[in-house]
């Protein structure tokens, strides 16, 4: 079949192999039912005979079918790279923090203060008196809006993710209802402390029971699809979002600190008032409503960097990279953002100096992903005469926030106190 020579460069791009026939059916079965995902609005078939366009890789095999070894596992070497970059980045932070003399005076200027002192003295004050909040753990109902506006925007990306996939399975429903219901529960633990402990904590507990459950789900489907694991990179690639439902449950774990925290208005002599059941008054509960959890958070930034990080390459890697420096950009501080966060789990130092600058670096960067992707929507055909269609199956338009949003929590870990 002609229609096949496409998919079978496609195919030998992504692996290296030829695919059996049967997986050949099942794909082309596919293409003809799915629009094919284009990253900025470009049709994706060649002018004058329908054909998919190859990108420059796929265009570079051989007419023998082979593979050249640069286009052999392009996913797999670029995510290795990924992981070895966060480590070497984590190993030389370390390296340099324990080479300091023990002897030196300590640190008394940091990134946060040095943004502080360059603001005017009436933002200055409310920079002070907002990170004094935030040292003592009370901001309740500011992370619980948060809360709620993040699970909002990773339940539109759900929606219509799964919408792509026909809601085949009424499991592909569950993190559609329960991020409207974290997000009303966001808005209600904003209103009232009682609502944080009583409805904010159990629906962001049983979101994050969804999406371990949405994980296993999804790692199920990369399997089903022809040749399962014996073709890793082809059916990560292909299949569903391996990281997504891991990603989702930022939301919900922010939720969850956002339960344990004192309201801004409470004072520092009732800061345990809230603690009223047995079972708040554990040690860790504790630590986090009087804001002692930077370790914590910064391990839960390395987390959330990772699942960006390797989201971003899922996402770009089917569009073939056509702005790569700006589609590059994700893959490059994912990995510093990781090691930066893991750098402060042993070291305040880093926690104060380094991890807040490339925070700020990483949500700049989730910015200006926001305005590529909402750009590539507005470029598709139709544009905006077509927004539904167009926000369906052109780039996601919420990913790139997602992915501020893990360098806004390693702001917040950088201003939390540390764990006795």
């Amino acid at each position: 079949m002609p229609s096949l020579r496409p998919l079978q460069l496609l195919t030998r791009t992504f692996t290296g192999h030829r695919p059996a026939d049967g997986a050949l059916q099942v794909v082309q079965h596919t293409a003809d039912r799915v629009p094919t995902e284009v990253g900025d609005g470009e049709p994706s078939a060649r002018e004058g005979n329908g054909e998919p366009a190859l990108d420059d890789a796929t265009a570079a095999t051989p007419a023998d079918g082979t593979s050249s070894p640069q286009t052999q596992d392009r996913p797999t070497v670029a995510a290795l790279a990924c992981v070895g970059l966060g480590i070497l980045v984590t190993a030389g932070l370390r390296s340099l923090l324990r080479a300091r003399p023990a002897a030196s005076p300590p640190v008394t200027t940091d990134a946060i203060q040095a943004i502080t002192d360059s603001l005017p003295p009436t933002l200055a004050h409310g920079a002070q008196v907002a990170e004094q909040h935030l040292q003592d753990g009370r901001f309740q109902r500011t992370l619980s809006l948060v809360a709620g506006t993040s699970s909002l925007l990773a339940g539109a990306e759900v929606a219509y993710e799964h919408y792509r996939g026909s809601y085949g399975q009424r499991v592909m429903w569950t993190p559609v209802v329960l991020s409207a219901a974290l997000a009303s529960a966001g808005i209600a633990g904003a209103a009232s402390p009682t609502a944080a402990r009583r409805v904010l904590r159990p629906i962001s507990l049983l979101t994050l029971v969804d999406c371990a459950v949405g994980f296993g789900f999804h790692v199920r489907g990369i399997a089903r699809k022809p040749g399962g694991w014996r073709l890793p990179v082809t059916n990560i690639m292909m299949g569903p979002p391996i990281f997504a439902p891991l990603l989702f449950g930022v939301s919900a774990y922010l939720g969850l600190i956002a339960s344990y925290l004192r309201p801004e208005e409470s004072s520092d002599d009732a800061r345990l008032a809230q603690a009223t059941d047995e079972d708040d008054r554990t040690s860790r509960s504790v630590e986090i409503a009087t804001g002692r959890f930077q370790k914590h958070l910064a391990a839960a930034t390395v987390a959330s960097a990772f699942f960006s990080g390797f989201e971003a390459l899922y996402s770009h890697y089917r569009n073939g990279f056509r702005y790569r420096l700006a589609q590059s950009s994700p893959l490059v501080v994912a990995p510093i953002l990781m090691g930066a966060a893991a750098a402060s789990i042993p070291s305040h130092r880093a926690a104060r100096t380094l991890l807040p600058a490339v925070s700020l670096l990483a949500m700049a960067d989730g910015a200006v992903g926001f305005f590529y992707h909402v750009r590539g929507v507005t470029r598709m055909p139709g544009g905006m005469t077509k927004p539904f269609y167009n926000i369906m199956y052109g780039p996601p338009v919420f990913a790139p926030l997602l992915f501020a949003a893990s360098g806004g929590l390693g702001l917040l870990a950088s201003l939390m106190r540390r764990e006795p």
